[in-house]
């Protein structure tokens, strides 16, 4: 007897005490959000400078500096991966979100917009500033990636045409930087976001007490769940079934779409452990915590594993639909679509944080 009231009183003594809405909110922005911002930043800073580069360059050193852009491209590929589901407040505002990488792009805006604008020349488009007032399309990371990956039109050689795309590249490349910085400012700056989620109040036009700010890193994580699910895992998944044609794929030209896919599970579980909603976990659900957490790290583990593109045979009726990659999507659609209902309908309203069902009901 004496033993078993000494395990109860130890357990109870080391039971996760669940977070205030306060503290979630001051922990993912601390933990998270800011640290996130300020690396997408960084990577975007890096950029800018290498494609200045390859435009200085002389003519024996443009590959390598074309090289060095390149990598500067995928770091900051991946940081984006980071950020890009956190859609409230900054990220909303002014298109950000679609002129940072336009996607998807499923009437070809990029492929229709951006050839006749480098074909034109027009050296208004490279003052600072201007290309921000263009279409999203030809603006952000998908278009920069166009001109990168276009081997019949190097932005390497010393013509005119390739001299007018490289500097194009770089005003991309400078209104990216342009765009990360206003992101990191509009979240730390004395009155910015991180001040408005952490004052919550009768006089904060935006959040009356934390729970509201609660919410909305709820929301976020359910979006970057469904983003991954919806736009990078179902495509793969139904081409593999051959009900659907090959996908196209973010960031599949440069060879990143893997890359991404896998900074975006990464960063969501990271995301998830800053949050801290599991503590609430229910008590007569304690396998769900479980659940949750192996979830995200099986979706870590898998993401490399899905293949850039699905290699099919011509005859769809001989696909076979327990072939080992078909497993790794499926398990992944799998994992996103049950953590997404799981911490919407289960977590959330436990946290006081009920979102709303039709929130929910998009997939």
């Amino acid at each position: 007897m004496i033993v078993a009231a000494a395990l109860c009183v130890s357990t109870s003594a080391h039971a996760e005490v669940p977070k205030t809405h306060s503290q979630m909110v001051h922990d993912t922005v601390d933990q998270y959000v800011v640290p996130h911002v300020d690396k997408l930043a960084a990577t975007t800073s890096v950029l800018k400078t290498r494609l200045d580069a390859i435009c200085a360059a002389n003519e024996s050193s443009k590959a390598a500096a074309l090289k060095q852009a390149n990598d500067a491209f995928a770091e900051t590929v991946r940081a984006w991966a980071g950020v890009e589901f956190i859609r409230f407040g900054p990220m909303g505002e002014g298109g950000r979100t679609e002129r940072f990488a336009f996607w998807p792009d499923t009437r070809g805006i990029l492929f229709r917009q951006l050839p006749p604008l480098l074909a034109k020349k027009d050296p208004k488009l490279l003052e600072p500033g201007e290309l921000g007032r263009q279409s999203a399309a030809v603006q952000g990371l998908h278009a920069l990636e166009l001109i990168l990956t276009d081997d019949k039109k190097p932005i390497t050689g010393t013509d005119e045409d390739s001299a007018y795309r490289c500097a194009f590249a770089a005003a991309i490349g400078a209104n990216l930087d342009a765009m990360a910085k206003d992101l990191v400012t509009a979240w730390e700056s004395s009155n910015g976001w991180r001040h408005q989620m952490y004052v919550p109040g009768s006089d904060n036009k935006v959040y009356a007490e934390p729970a509201d700010a609660a919410r909305d890193l709820v929301r976020a994580l359910l979006t970057g769940l469904q983003l991954v699910s919806e736009r990078q895992i179902r495509p793969r998944y139904d081409t593999l079934l051959g009900v659907a044609k090959t996908p196209r794929l973010p960031f599949e030209r440069s060879g990143l779409s893997i890359d991404y896919l896998a900074a975006g599970v990464n960063a969501l579980q990271s995301y998830f452990n800053a949050f801290g909603i599991a503590s609430y976990t229910p008590g007569d659900k304690a396998w769900m915590r479980g659940w949750v957490n192996r979830a995200f790290v099986n979706l870590v583990r898998d993401a490399p594993k899905v293949p850039p593109k699905p290699d099919l045979p011509a005859d769809v009726s001989k696909i076979d639909k327990q072939a080992p990659v078909i497993t790794v999507v499926r398990q992944m659609r799998f994992h996103l679509n049950g953590l997404r209902h799981m911490i919407g309908r289960e977590l959330a309203p436990a946290a006081e944080l009920s979102i709303g069902f039709n929130e929910l009901d998009g997939d």
